[in-house]
């Protein structure tokens, strides 16, 4: 059976690289919404459980058997009253033996939100001085949300800035180069003085941004979209050694066909796709199964727990020193 030792060290060795270690499993998110229907729907055979709301999305995660949660810093900062109760409720999930990632968002994506995605662009050209001057307000601000997630507890620190879509950047390399990644390099460092890890989201086809995402220095990648054409085998082959990926499945596999002939070729597809991703991913270690973007209220519970239980079954195989106490497919 899993122990705390047991999956946060899993997670070390994924995001170090250590040689022969097995992969880890864990989402960027996992909705309350989604976690209550996987409760209700894992529980109907068994009779109803009785899970306090607290604990909604500790059990989902020991019921997936995952080896780590993401907590969204600014959630949990809304949520909690002061450090202590932060620190109770991110040890919380330390305590149960899952690894924390404390999820910040980047300054791009907040001075976007803030501004309006239009009125920012616009601002962008118009100057982009003015605009990086913000950046960095942001980016400072980040930086003491990251120092209070590790005083909390956390293990890790994701850093969240989407700056992409499904055909590419929102900015160009050049932008990117000047105003960007000097700020990733302030994020890198300050995780490196906090002593975690680092990992950089987003969203999109980012592939124009990957080597300042690799040179400002970050531990890891999540998201790696397939539906914006990001190629794991290729993002592997070029950035295995230096970065830790996480994610890669489509999340619209795992959302449930009213069509049952549908129904059991997607199985299919998901299965395939499962397959494609473990030979790309898994050689040379540094990966970290899970979905790309998330599980959320309105998946199918029963697929979810499939995706899960297979990988577990890819870790037996490829791994039989291991002994994950997870069962057979059902």
């Amino acid at each position: 059976m899993n122990t705390a030792t047991d999956r946060i060290e899993r997670v070390y060795n994924a995001i170090g690289g250590k040689p022969d270690a097995p992969f880890a499993k864990g989402e960027l998110v996992v909705d309350l919404g989604f976690a209550r229907e996987f409760l209700e729907w894992h529980d109907i055979e068994g009779g109803p459980s009785s899970v306090k709301e607290g604990e909604v999305l500790l059990e989902c995660c020991r019921r997936l058997n995952t080896d780590l949660v993401c907590l969204q810093a600014e959630e949990v900062r809304n949520h909690c009253h002061g450090h202590n109760e932060m620190a109770e409720y991110v040890g919380r999930f330390a305590s149960h033996g899952f690894f924390v990632f404390w999820i910040v968002n980047g300054a791009y994506q907040t001075a976007s939100t803030r501004m309006g995605f239009y009125d920012f662009n616009v601002a962008i050209a118009e100057n982009p001085e003015a605009v990086f001057e913000k950046m960095a307000e942001i980016s400072r601000e980040r930086l003491e949300d990251m120092a209070l997630g590790v005083k909390a507890g956390a293990h890790g620190i994701i850093v969240a800035d989407d700056i992409a879509y499904a055909q590419g950047a929102f900015v160009s390399r050049p932008f990117a180069e000047q105003y960007l990644a000097p700020l990733w390099r302030e994020q890198v460092n300050a995780a490196r003085n906090l002593k975690v890890p680092v990992f950089f989201h987003s969203d999109g086809k980012i592939d124009s941004m990957l080597p300042l995402i690799k040179d400002a220095g970050f531990d890891g990648l999540q998201c790696i979209e397939p539906a914006a054409g990001m190629d794991i085998g290729k993002v592997k082959s070029e950035y295995g050694k230096d970065l830790c990926l996480m994610g890669n499945i489509d999340p619209a596999l795992l959302i449930e066909s009213s069509d049952s002939k549908k129904e059991k070729e997607s199985y299919e597809e998901l299965s395939n796709a499962m397959m494609q991703l473990f030979s790309a991913a898994v050689p040379g270690g540094r990966f970290i199964f899970g979905t790309c973007s998330g599980l959320y209220a309105g998946m199918s519970p029963e697929r979810v727990l499939f995706m899960y239980r297979m990988a577990d079954n890819i870790l037996k195989t490829r791994f039989p020193i291991l002994d994950r106490g997870a069962p057979r497919f059902f």
